[in-house]
């Protein structure tokens, strides 16, 4: 392993040991208590560009929604799902990801894990799982694999930073408004990360930003 994709990781390590909560306020009715682990699982995958050795600017995988699925309709999303019997979360998100893009197991590295997260729809707790590719992002061609998507794309990380991508929304769901993270990533057509997702995303960026 290379000096610099060391230091990266042990970035990521060290962010993921902070304590921060997500930037969001639970709604009552969604209001449970934690199990020690998730029902589900969903894969935040990094990778980096093979001529990108000082490993300086990330890129992340997301995908599209299909809008035949019974949840989350249309919204990019991480590769993921419910945990099968006797699954170890990281298993889970490691088959899912490859059963949703072909990314194989082995060809991931895990890093950790973010807190636990309930869906709102489902009710569900979710548990992230951070990796990073072993090789780079030439080596792998991610591919809609199941009617679930539309689409997979990897997202360079540095476009989070540009002015206007980021900002706090309300929603209205089932009656009730709703506060969430926003990412309008323009490289994706001005598509709209928010929900689950873009929770995810704005926590990871948080430790990762207050690490030196």
């Amino acid at each position: 392993m290379s000096e610099p994709r060391k230091q990266w990781t042990l970035r990521v390590k060290k962010g993921l040991d902070l304590d921060f909560p997500y930037a969001r306020k639970m709604p009552d009715f969604i209001k449970k208590v934690m199990p020690d682990e998730g029902g589900a699982a969903v894969l935040f995958l990094f990778g980096f560009l093979r001529g990108d050795l000082e490993f300086k600017s990330p890129h992340f995988l997301i995908t599209k929604r299909s809008e035949t699925v019974e949840t989350h309709k249309g919204q990019m999303a991480f590769p993921g799902g419910m945990l099968e019997e006797n699954e170890s979360v990281i298993d889970a998100a490691l088959r899912e990801t490859h059963e949703e893009v072909g990314i194989l197991s082995d060809q991931v590295e895990v890093i950790g894990t973010l807190p636990l997260i309930t869906t709102m729809a489902s009710q569900v707790w979710v548990r992230p799982v951070i990796g990073l590719l072993k090789g780079s992002l030439e080596d792998v061609e991610p591919k809609v694999m199941t009617t679930e998507n539309d689409a997979v794309f990897w997202v360079q990380w540095s476009d989070l930073s540009r002015p206007g991508v980021y900002r706090m929304e309300k929603f209205s769901w089932n009656d009730r408004s709703i506060t969430s993270p926003v990412f309008a990533l323009g490289a994706l057509g001005q598509a709209k990360v928010w929900g689950l997702t873009g929770m995810l995303i704005k926590n990871f960026l948080d430790r990762f930003e207050s690490v030196c």
